[in-house]
């Protein structure tokens, strides 16, 4: 899950959002694990009350996001239910980080993004968030 957090510009976000797919599609495919695309969840979490949210802020609404859920896993003929952070959904990537997007980032990503691909010094960066 990715967390907005600057809503200075509508365009500038979609244009990082692009070039941040386009890079991630390209790493894969240059390390051999495009098999992993069609296992993205490009889910993100916006609320313009989050604007310049801190990571700890971040951490807390995520965890809270995490609690929330509810996990089923099969075991031979059962499935076992469960809620909340336990050995079953913390165990799952995607519940244990999530990537915090401010407007410094968004910025140094379309800045590398007008660069050529094979020039780009930075590529890009964010924090990623864990719980």
């Amino acid at each position: 899950m990715m967390y907005r957090l600057t809503y200075k510009d509508d365009e500038e976000w979609t244009r990082f959002l692009a070039y941040f797919k386009r890079r991630t599609h390209k790493n894969l495919d240059e390390s051999g694990d495009e098999d992993l695309i069609l296992h993205i969840a490009w889910d993100v979490h916006e609320d313009p009350a989050m604007e310049g949210a801190s990571s700890s802020q971040v951490r807390a609404h995520f965890r809270e996001r995490v609690e929330s859920l509810t996990t089923v896993r099969r075991f031979g003929d059962q499935l076992h239910e469960s809620k909340g952070i336990d050995q079953w959904s913390g165990g799952i990537p995607r519940n244990m980080a999530c990537l915090a997007i401010n407007q410094v980032y968004v910025d140094r990503s379309i800045k590398d993004a007008e660069l050529d691909d094979a020039t780009a010094s930075e590529k890009g960066f964010m924090m990623l968030v864990s719980i």
